[in-house]
């Protein structure tokens, strides 16, 4: 028994076979898929870029936070009036470190700061815990 001649359609027959079969030989699908993951990578860095400039950005803002910034008008008055001063520049330390910290150290900054004002009293046996209002 003598083989068929190969033609061009039983070339292209057996050239499909194989790229169903072994997807592996398949240069066209190996480059599509390696574009495919190029640009899914090249999306994840851009938005993990984004994202970072972003968590930059608020960091950046949040440091030059002023006693306004996180009291606002009404409140900064009063502790203006509390504080008896007349600017915010002229309110004590703790005011400015309220407001620059981050908003999951503002007790600590606080407490320390109410730590402090006792041991300058010589009264570190009074117990002024503070916590989160509910």
């Amino acid at each position: 028994m003598i083989a068929p001649l190969a033609d061009a359609v039983l070339l292209d027959h057996h050239q499909r076979i194989l790229d169903k079969d072994f997807l592996e030989l398949n240069h066209q699908l190996v480059s599509l898929q390696q574009n495919q993951i190029t640009m899914s990578l090249g999306n994840l860095i851009r938005d993990n870029r984004a994202t970072r400039e972003v968590v930059h950005a608020e960091q950046e803002k949040s440091k030059g936070k002023s006693p306004f910034d996180m009291l606002g008008e009404v409140g900064l008055q009063k502790i203006l009036r509390w504080s008896q001063v007349k600017e915010s520049a002229d309110l004590q330390a703790i005011w400015k470190d309220l407001a620059t910290a981050k908003k999951s150290q503002q007790l600590a900054v606080l407490q320390w700061a109410v730590d402090k004002v006792k041991d300058n009293m010589g009264e570190t046996e009074l117990q002024f815990v503070i916590a989160p209002a509910h």
